[in-house]
């Protein structure tokens, strides 16, 4: 809104491209973030299902190269090789959480922004200036603009 309120000399439609430019800048910078997150929740139970295969493949090679007797050596390495997969999961899980409520956040930010952006714009239009003299609108009927409170100052259309 500060880099947009810049730009008021130059009327709504200018106010109007600046807001849409400055959240599409800072919109780049926010989902930067998210992107990261996004990775390593999309990511880390496929890491963790690889450690998992890798350990597999291992305790059926000691079944393999051993006598019946290995068998505790074999499952301790199946055990070994699922926490891989309880470790994606629980790395995957926070940033998918972490995630959406970023995502959220950013979505509703950007959405009071661009309300915020709108009421500035409505009021750009309602009330057009000129010259950077804000014309008054007086009320129907009225020959006068109404009384200005003591201290505020006074706005008067001027023609140029």
């Amino acid at each position: 809104m500060l880099e947009a309120l810049g730009w008021y000399a130059e009327g709504p439609e200018s106010v109007e491209q600046i807001l849409v430019r400055a959240t599409r800048v800072r919109r780049k910078r926010f989902e930067g973030g998210l992107l990261f997150l996004g990775t390593l929740g999309n990511n880390a139970p496929f890491i963790g299902l690889f450690g998992t295969v890798l350990g597999i493949v291992t305790a059926f090679r000691e079944l393999g190269n051993n006598s019946m007797g290995a068998m505790g050596n074999v499952m301790s390495g199946i055990a070994e090789a699922l926490i891989a997969t309880a470790v994606g999961i629980m790395v995957a899980l926070p940033a998918v959480i972490f995630y959406n409520v970023f995502q959220k956040k950013g979505a509703d930010v950007e959405e009071q922004a661009g309300a915020l952006g709108n009421v500035l714009i409505a009021s750009m239009r309602a009330h057009p200036h000129k010259n950077g003299v804000v014309k008054t609108a007086l009320p129907t009927g009225a020959s006068e603009p109404q009384a200005v409170p003591e201290g505020a100052a006074r706005v008067v259309e001027v023609e140029a």
